[in-house]
């Protein structure tokens, strides 16, 4: 007698084999049986009815974590049929972290300055996590960036030896107390302070643990090759699994370049360095709308910002920088025209959100850049924005490695707010466009790529695939009615197709619709 049974499924496990049909028992929160008996009985019966049964999805880069307590069910997940999301992504998570720091943390993040942590220490950060309802399965690296701003603050130099010292020894711990690996932002202050030095004796300690360096790199657009470069280095010197993050090439300018960085990842992995990445599958990305601003601008607190955007010789600098400049990660150069910035949330001007910064420009009547100061002015660092610069023919490319897995790069929205699609939208849409319309691999292949592939690149023990003994993450797939409903206006809109999820054996999706039941787990590495 089963807890619940799924009969009549076209099964496919996670490994890139070709499906087959079967039935699976799931007794507790594990698979005990696959194969044909017709005397089977259970408790729950799920007739699949030749449909695709599946393993949970695996969100592969995420910023899931920053908030589990305020967003801890994550219903968005399980509409996807995500079941294990990766967080702590671009060296931006919350774990380690002092007391002390955390306010002036929670600014840089883009979240309420007053909202306290319940934890300091990485493993009281898991505990805290176990002890919630979590919506899906987590694991998270240690945030680079964080370490640095306990240490360092948001200094632009040079670590000391001592200070280096003391940041070893904080992610020794975490990797210790169950971190998945180190993430680094590094387009991001402070992380964009560290030299390479820094982060490959960073990585020795990683590396000694079997764990991933998950890096957002210096440079996705003018000097994308180089950063590349730089990243592989680190894993070359220091013998860590590198995963580069997102990886993309941005601004039409530079439009062609991941042909080059492909094969300089597929030299590296012959010379035996363990290179793999992420992507999400969409055309155009998202960050917060301070990210436009220069390096020597955007450390600083928004009261500095504003200062400097009200004296007229520093604003003068500050604009030619954005107009000018292809030194550092220029957003505002790289997408050609303000109308391809899009305000998802800004919290404080709801009535930005969805617009263009040259719509909003045009109906306050001001300079485009003047628009885009204001937003910032009016809202902090937190104002979700998304940037129109990728070109499709490149996201295939990259998508069609064996090495490439799929992420989201989600984070923490209030729902009826608008952001990137891709929050809510990204497995969906990896499936019904990429592999059922534009057929770039068999649905065998797509599946691997957010399931059995990241399993295996993050340790994720006895989940990924349909096995037994393994645990029941499973997805009821209606694969010829799949379809990603979202949009930038619309980024709520529930997927089609997505018919069960079962998550440590407790149905959470029966139909397309909530159970209620919530039954996500912490993992340790």
């Amino acid at each position: 007698m089963f807890d619940i049974l799924i009969k009549n499924a076209r099964v496919i496990d996670g490994t890139c084999a070709p499906w087959y049909y079967a039935e699976i028992g799931i007794e507790g929160d594990r698979i005990t049986f696959i194969g044909k008996d017709p005397k089977c009985k259970a408790k729950i019966l799920i007739d699949a009815n030749g449909k695709y049964v599946v393993p949970g999805f695996i969100d592969s880069h995420t910023h899931m974590e920053i908030m589990p307590f305020l967003r801890s069910k994550m219903p968005y997940r399980t509409y996807q049929g995500v079941t294990t999301l990766i967080g702590g992504s671009c060296g931006l998570g919350v774990a380690p972290i002092k007391k002390e720091i955390q306010n002036d943390w929670n600014e840089i993040l883009g979240v309420d300055r007053g909202i306290e942590y319940p934890w300091q220490s990485f493993n009281e950060f898991v505990d805290y996590s176990n002890s919630i309802e979590l919506g899906t399965n987590i694991m998270s690296t240690i945030p680079h960036g964080l370490v640095r701003y306990m240490v360092i603050g948001l200094e632009n130099r040079i670590c000391t030896h001592d200070e280096l010292e003391e940041m070893k020894k904080i992610v020794d711990t975490a990797m210790k107390q169950g971190a998945l690996g180190l993430s680094a932002g590094l387009i991001f202050p402070p992380c964009m302070y560290a030299n390479t030095y820094e982060l490959i004796e960073l990585c020795k300690i990683i590396s000694k643990y079997d764990g991933v360096f998950t890096v957002h790199m210096r440079n996705e657009s003018y000097n994308l090759i180089e950063a590349v470069e730089e990243v592989i280095n680190i894993a070359k010197e220091s013998k860590v699994k590198l995963q580069i993050s997102h990886h993309k090439v941005t601004g039409k300018d530079n439009w062609g370049k991941v042909h080059r960085t492909v094969e300089i990842i597929k030299e590296a992995r012959s010379d035996g360095v363990d290179v793999m990445v992420d992507q999400y599958p969409y055309d155009f990305s998202s960050n917060n709308l301070t990210t436009i601003l220069p390096p020597n601008v955007v450390n600083k607190q928004i009261s500095e910002i504003i200062e400097l955007f009200n004296d007229k010789k520093e604003r003068e600098k500050i604009i030619y920088s954005l107009e000018n400049d292809i030194t550092w990660e220029n957003f505002w150069k790289q997408v050609g025209s303000s109308d391809n910035i899009v305000i998802g949330d800004a919290p404080n001007s709801p009535e930005y959100n969805g617009y263009s910064i040259l719509e909003l420009a045009n109906k306050y009547n001001l300079e485009p850049i003047d628009m885009a100061f204001k937003i910032i002015e009016e809202n902090g660092h937190g104002v979700n924005s998304c940037y129109m610069s990728i070109w499709d023919q490149d996201v295939k490319h990259i998508m069609k490695q064996k090495f490439t897995m799929i992420g989201s790069d989600s984070f923490p929205v209030n729902e009826g707010s608008k952001c990137h699609p891709r929050q809510n939208g990204t497995f969906p849409r990896f499936l019904e466009h990429y592999c059922k319309k534009e057929k770039l691999f068999s649905l065998e292949e797509a599946i691997f790529k957010i399931t059995g592939l990241p399993a295996s690149r993050f340790c994720i023990k006895n989940r990924g695939l349909i096995k037994k003994g393994n645990y029941a993450d499973l997805v009821v797939l209606d694969y010829e009615n799949i379809k990603d409903n979202t949009s930038i206006k619309e980024p709520f809109k529930k997927p089609n197709g997505i018919d069960y999820v079962i998550n440590n054996g407790e149905i959470v999706l029966e139909n397309g619709k909530l159970t209620g039941k919530i039954s996500g787990r912490y993992l340790k590495h």
